[in-house]
């Protein structure tokens, strides 16, 4: 069967070399090359009455066959020789009339000869092609033969994402969104938490329906390229040179302003952004799609219960349900998941060939020891700040935290019931630069001030997390950066007020001041624009809110 080969090239070129070699060939294969079409050279192939081995490996495997019926096409031996073995071959076979004289004549030494020859350009002939004469110049023509090998190696449907449970539901509602018929741009944000599968959905949807376009790309990791150490502008141009070199097939593309894209596509349907365009943006920030136009949202939801057994299962056991005796604990694993696809599959495939005794002596542990040094990186961080906390907030305490194993401290969980005093100096977290995550909380609450702390006291620059149960002082130190900060939890403490004027506070969606009796002014939040959750409760001494809270238009839970 032709579909269970492997295709070494794309295309294989069959040519009489003087008529067309060094004209309409390298044409042809300059467009090519532009659309990432491979096609096999024959440069160096010594050229005789029979034709050589490697052209029939190369004929044998290549996809798609080209027939250039030239002038001269039916006088080389060569040519007929090697469209008898194109023909045999029964691979895909494309015709080009390109300056033949009808009708083609072909003799050879014997019948035999004269009779396969005839009877293979009489196949051909009967084969639609493009015939030169019906079109008004070569590169039109060239344009339509690397668009229709395109559509033809795109005809076998990817099998990349089969199985992928959900998907069609996906395709189908986003296909519906993207609205193929209109002619006008459209452009459609796909939004949900890390892990949820955005990116997969993206990339199928993607290699889908890149054959209705005349050029297609997919962009990832474009918030990878913020760490590269560009300014805005410079980030500009970076993201516009990769765009370009993915659309026009180019290892490299200078660009040198920033509409640069808008004259190299101006009149391609990709234009920036010309009708018929598609445009594809995927983020966990729905409010980002909102302010740049993008009302057009397909919002990815976390999988049913079901649905998530289904994912966990395919990984686990490369099938769709638990086998007997494993149903319980593949149903307790998928609830630690929290539903996330990402997870399951992770999971999933840590446990896959394990027996059972393995899984019943801990799910975790086998799937702690099976993981890459990232992934248990990551999951003692999660073990150790973020049990049982909300998956969305931990995502996002987690996004680009560029965790690692190297013996840089990146979290601190400091249980203060077991120690009698402690004081520290101003100093304390001065080398603790790296410092992520803190923690300090003591199990149960006997109001006892166990840790004496400076008035100046500095917290290290790149805090997600601030965790501290009972704190002492009555505010925060003044040079303390918040502009990272996710989560900030001062339960039960000595707080008057936290800070001075409007604080860069874009990171923060959870506040906890609860039962911080003595808090009596709030500071201005206007900057907290994606706080879902503050909890207030038992703040006594709290009489009044600043304005700021009507800009909270995220906030969830008070």
């Amino acid at each position: 069967m032709a579909s269970s080969r492997t295709w070494r090239y794309r295309v294989f070129p069959s040519f009489h070399g003087p008529d067309i070699r060094k004209t309409f060939l390298t044409h042809l294969r300059k467009q090519f090359n532009s659309n990432g079409i491979t096609m096999f050279d024959d440069q160096g192939i010594e050229r005789s009455k029979f034709i050589a081995s490697e052209l029939i490996r190369a004929i044998i495997e290549s996809r798609i066959s080209i027939v250039i019926l030239s002038k001269n096409y039916g006088s080389s031996s060569w040519c007929l020789n090697e469209l008898v073995e194109i023909l045999e071959c029964k691979n895909i076979v494309m015709p080009i009339f390109f300056q033949v004289v009808h009708p083609i004549s072909c003799a050879g030494k014997t019948k035999e000869e004269e009779q396969r020859w005839s009877q293979a350009l009489t196949d051909v002939a009967n084969i639609a092609g493009l015939h030169l004469l019906n079109w008004e110049n070569e590169a039109d023509m060239i344009e339509k033969i690397a668009k229709d090998i395109s559509d033809k190696l795109n005809a076998t449907p990817s099998r990349d994402f089969d199985g992928m449970v959900g998907l069609e539901v996906h395709i189908r509602e986003l296909s519906s969104l993207l609205n193929l018929d209109c002619d006008q741009v459209m452009m459609v944000g796909i939004c949900g938490p890390a892990g949820i599968g955005k990116t997969t959905i993206a990339r199928a949807l993607e290699r889908r329906l890149s054959s209705n376009f005349q050029r297609s790309c997919f962009m990832e990791n474009i918030r990878g390229s913020l760490n590269l150490g560009f300014d805005e502008y410079g980030l500009k141009l970076h993201l516009q040179e990769r765009l370009l070199s993915k659309i026009l097939n180019q290892k490299s593309m200078g660009v040198y302003h920033l509409g640069a894209i808008k004259d190299w596509l101006y009149d391609q349907k990709t234009t920036w952004f010309g009708s018929e365009s598609r445009i594809i943006v995927t983020t966990e920030d729905k409010e980002l799609l909102e302010q740049h136009g993008i009302n057009n949202i397909y919002h990815v939801d976390f999988p049913s219960r079901d649905k998530a057994l289904t994912i966990f299962c395919r990984y686990a056991f490369r099938q769709n349900s638990p086998p007997d005796g494993l149903i319980e604990l593949a149903e307790s694993v998928t609830e630690l998941c929290g539903n996330l696809p990402l997870g399951l599959r992770i999971i999933g495939s840590s446990l896959r060939g394990k027996n059972k005794e393995e899984w019943e002596t801990g799910v975790l542990r086998v799937g702690y020891d099976s993981s890459h040094e990232k992934e248990q990186t990551l999951f003692l961080h999660i073990a150790v700040f973020f049990n049982y906390k909300d998956p969305h907030l931990v995502m996002a305490m987690l996004a680009d935290s560029n965790l690692d194993g190297s013996r840089i401290v990146s979290g601190i969980s400091f249980d203060i019931s077991r120690i009698g005093e402690l004081s520290l100096s101003e100093r304390a977290f001065k080398r603790m630069r790296h410092l992520q995550f803190l923690s300090v909380f003591k199990l149960g609450y006997d109001g006892k001030d166990r840790v004496h702390l400076p008035e100046n006291m500095e917290f290290p620059p790149r805090l997600r997390l601030l965790q501290w149960k009972g704190y002492p002082r009555r505010s925060l130190c003044p040079t303390f950066h918040l502009e990272y900060l996710v989560e900030l939890d001062m339960e039960r403490s000595l707080l008057e007020k936290l800070w001075e004027g409007t604080q860069p506070l874009t990171n923060l969606k959870k506040m906890s001041l609860l039962c911080s009796w003595y808090l009596k002014e709030f500071p201005d939040l206007s900057n907290a624009t994606k706080l879902e959750r503050l909890n207030l409760s038992a703040c006594e001494n709290l009489v009044e809110l600043p304005s700021s809270f009507g800009n909270l238009h995220k906030l969830k839970k008070r």
